[in-house]
């Protein structure tokens, strides 16, 4: 029994002396996470999150997206100002209708331009331009020019016909003058009507693409105060009159004076 004792204190020494020579790993070291894993090169990183992440591109495109009739708000129509915006302008056909004055005093002049685009070009194109909402304030100068096709005035509508080529614009310009006195209702108004390829087919743009000035009513000028009436021949009848007043008073006077003493 004193063999195995001493044995069995032999061995617990042993495994004491092992254990306290093994050295403990430090907390901090076990605790420090390992460093992200690279991003794969070629993604996008969203700045100020340290590369750990790609960036959001936004959703996928949809099965509209080439669609430049249905993409984004271009199905909504544009304010009808007669400027031909993004998707109008992908149309086969662009029209722009500008006035060179928004406001007029009666009896100016208003100039009017029309430019016909189109980078595919187009043949036998008709352009109409509807001067209805203009003639009851002013009168059409018939002196409409186009730098291609042809030109008919059939009041109150001015139409264009013609082949648009491709890359070329045709620019149609005609003026009106504005009535000297007021006969409407001071607003003119004029709506180009174009065919089903361009921005201006009225079942687009309901109705079409429409341009307005407005006529200024004229400032009322002071009117002039009416001269004071001559009253020169009235002050020299009074005075004449006092006068002779006067001396009929003195003249009874040295009468009465005289009886008196009499």
């Amino acid at each position: 029994m004193g063999k195995i004792s001493a044995v069995r204190r032999l061995l617990s020494a042993t495994v004491l002396a092992a254990a306290v020579s093994v050295p403990l790993l430090p907390v901090a070291a076990a605790a420090r996470p390992s460093p992200p894993a690279p991003i794969l090169p070629g993604l996008p990183v969203i700045p100020g999150l340290g590369g750990d992440r790609p960036a959001d591109d936004g959703p996928a495109p949809g099965p509209d997206a080439d669609d430049p009739a249905r993409a984004g708000d271009g199905d909504r129509p544009a304010a009808a100002t007669g400027d031909a915006t993004q998707e109008e302008a992908a149309r086969p056909l662009a029209i722009t209708k500008a006035a060179d004055a928004a406001q007029v005093m009666p009896g100016a002049k208003v100039n009017y331009q029309i430019v016909l685009r189109s980078g595919q070009g187009l043949d036998d194109i008709e352009v109409v331009d509807d001067l209805t909402g203009v003639l009851d304030d002013a009168r059409y100068d018939g002196n409409a020019t186009a730098t291609a096709g042809r030109l008919d005035w059939n009041e109150p509508e001015l139409t264009w016909t013609g082949d648009v080529p491709a890359g070329e614009p045709v620019v149609i310009s005609y003026s009106i003058t504005v009535n000297p006195e007021h006969t409407g209702d001071l607003r003119l108004r004029n709506v180009v009507r174009g065919p089903a390829e361009s921005n201006c087919d009225p079942a687009y743009r309901q109705g079409g693409c429409a341009v307005s000035s407005f006529v200024l009513e004229p400032v009322a000028r002071p009117s002039t105060p009416p001269p004071l009436p001559n009253t020169g021949a009235s002050v020299t009848w009074l005075a004449a009159v006092g006068g002779g007043l006067l001396a009929v008073g003195a003249v009874a006077l040295v009468v009465a004076r005289r009886r008196r003493a009499g």
